[in-house]
């Protein structure tokens, strides 16, 4: 079983089964610049992954192609404004600044004293934008 988190290359920063990506493939969701993956219910929540060879048909949950509002191309950008470091911006997510605000995060922070040392929070860029608990409506 492959666990949930920090399956992850760490030097590259990229996982080895990506449940984001596979949600994806099923037709879940689509990614926003952020890096997050948008679902109907948003971009604030966690995945996990069953893979079986179950013939289970093709239905998508969605079908649009994009539900991240800037990759529409509309104004928004939320997420860039909200990240702390600068780690997400219009082309993407600089993976090396946001992994070390992550870890800093973990070091600095009081009320996450004493949690496993994988325990890794931010979430700014998923937290109060337009797609934080759905699939955001064009304005």
């Amino acid at each position: 079983m492959t666990p949930a988190t920090h399956n992850f290359d760490p030097i590259k920063l990229i996982s080895r089964w990506s449940h984001k990506h596979l949600g994806y493939i099923a037709g879940l969701g689509r990614f926003g610049i952020n890096a997050q993956f948008i679902t109907p219910s948003g971009c604030a929540g966690r995945l996990g992954s069953l893979v079986t060879d179950a013939k289970l048909g093709n239905s998508p949950l969605v079908r649009e192609k994009e539900l991240c509002l800037h990759k529409k191309g509309y104004k928004c950008l939320v997420c860039v404004d909200r990240c702390p470091v600068s780690a997400v911006s219009e082309s993407g997510i600089t993976r090396k600044l946001c992994w070390e605000r992550l870890k800093s995060n973990l070091l600095q922070t009081e009320s996450l004293a004493g949690l496993e040392n994988t325990t890794h929070v931010c979430g700014k860029c998923q937290v109060f934008v337009p797609c934080s608990l759905s699939a955001p409506k064009e304005k």
